[in-house]
């Protein structure tokens, strides 16, 4: 009895998963071996595929992400704790980059950017006026400001009293001078 083709490449596929499922150390060990000896053709081959199924490859890494979520969070978790010390001075040395950089350009650019804004504030004016206005009557702004107060005024009573003194006498000396003129 002669085999079809469907037949031959269905047995065939049957022994090459077999054939994973018994040796997969020795698979691993020649990918990594085929790896470390094609590195730089393998990175272009692999980068030349990303680029002609762009579609497909987006696709495939959302997927990936989403039925993954937890296995990548615990990864990360894991990298972030064992490397916490390195990522810190990455991220200093980032940041103190980051500072210089924007004290040079500030240093160098005060009088440019000065100029900018004022070029900016006298052709937009109406908004300017209605975003500060907006900001200093929005319901919000003024509930915010309150508590704000409140909170101040319970953690200064001290200084609480000495202001609202301070506007007494203020008050009282503006009553005095309006009720003299």
């Amino acid at each position: 009895m002669k085999m079809t083709d469907e037949e031959r490449r269905f047995r065939k596929a049957e022994y090459a998963r077999k054939y994973r499922e018994a040796n997969r150390d020795k698979i691993a060990e020649n990918k990594r071996k085929y790896y470390q000896a094609n590195r730089e053709k393998t990175l272009d081959r692999a980068r030349k595929y990303r680029e002609s199924n762009r579609d497909y490859v987006s696709e495939y890494k959302k997927t990936y992400r989403e039925t993954n979520r937890e296995k990548l969070l615990q990864i990360n978790r894991e990298y972030y704790q064992a490397n916490r010390e390195r990522i810190a001075e990455i991220a200093r040395l980032n940041r103190d980059k980051k500072n210089e950089y924007n004290r040079n350009y500030y240093a160098a650019n005060t009088e440019k950017m000065r100029d900018r804004a004022k070029m900016y504030n006298q052709a937009n004016i109406d908004k300017i006026r209605d975003r500060s206005r907006n900001r200093k009557h929005s319901e919000d702004s003024r509930k915010k400001a309150v508590e704000r107060a409140k909170k101040w005024a319970e953690e200064n009573p001290d200084r609480i009293h000495k202001w609202r003194s301070e506007q007494a006498k203020t008050a009282n000396f503006l009553k005095l001078t309006n009720a003299a003129a």
